[in-house]
């Protein structure tokens, strides 16, 4: 309720906006240029494929609108280090405006560590799908997956390091079998976060998606 009593302002250039970013800042954020034809994870080029499809075409498809460029990154900052929460719902909002996707049966946010949402306050992840949620008219299972031990940040880690601080970093509770699912983060990285909780997941769903509202852009995009 706190966006109600604050000041209508786009986030980019502080003129007067009904939303998180007026029309012409809206039109210059960082979107996703092309998709991969297979995984749908940004490329630099129309009908081609990411490098890692080249090698192994991915089992599951992507779904992020936006590259974690600025000035993504300091509106998550705010949202994520700046414990403010009313960004949540303009973030995912940018989402549901490019979403395109056949939708899922269910959607399972990235849990958090409970030493970690104390720190924090709340999961963004957790938020981000109850977002989504509510404007796509899907239902959100917080308590499909649980985060099995508190481990550093992935965004701390070098990337061998991040491969190991996942191993057997969730473990499924509860969860129908043959779902259509979508699992749900607020930015990637490397990925390697969604791909060891689809580890878990896979014995169990039928389909699995992944959503975010932006990715850090690979090498070949640079």
């Amino acid at each position: 309720m706190i966006e109600l009593f604050l000041p209508r302002l786009c986030f980019v250039c502080q003129g007067e906006s009904p939303s998180l970013c007026c029309v012409a800042c809206a039109a210059d954020l960082p979107w996703v240029p092309y998709h991969c034809i297979h995984c749908r994870r940004a490329v630099a080029q129309p009908k081609s494929l990411c490098k890692a499809c080249v090698i192994v075409p991915s089992e599951h498809i992507y779904s992020i609108p936006l590259l974690y460029q600025s000035p993504l990154t300091q509106m998550f900052s705010a949202f994520k280090l700046g414990q403010q929460e009313y960004l949540c719902a303009p973030l995912a909002s940018l989402f549901v405006s490019r979403f395109s996707s056949e939708k899922p049966d269910v959607l399972i946010p990235v849990p958090s560590h409970p030493r970690r949402i104390w720190e924090r306050g709340y999961n963004p992840a957790l938020l981000i799908a109850r977002q989504l949620g509510k404007a796509l008219q899907l239902p959100v299972d917080d308590r499909a997956v649980a985060r099995t031990r508190h481990a550093p940040a992935q965004r701390l880690l070098k990337k061998n390091e991040r491969l190991q601080n996942l191993t057997d970093a969730f473990e499924v509770i509860r969860l129908e079998k043959g779902l259509r699912v979508a699992l749900v983060d607020d930015v990637v990285t490397t990925g390697e976060t969604l791909r060891a909780l689809a580890k878990a997941v896979s014995p169990f769903a039928a389909n699995i998606e992944y959503w975010a509202i932006a990715e850090s852009p690979h090498l070949e995009l640079k």
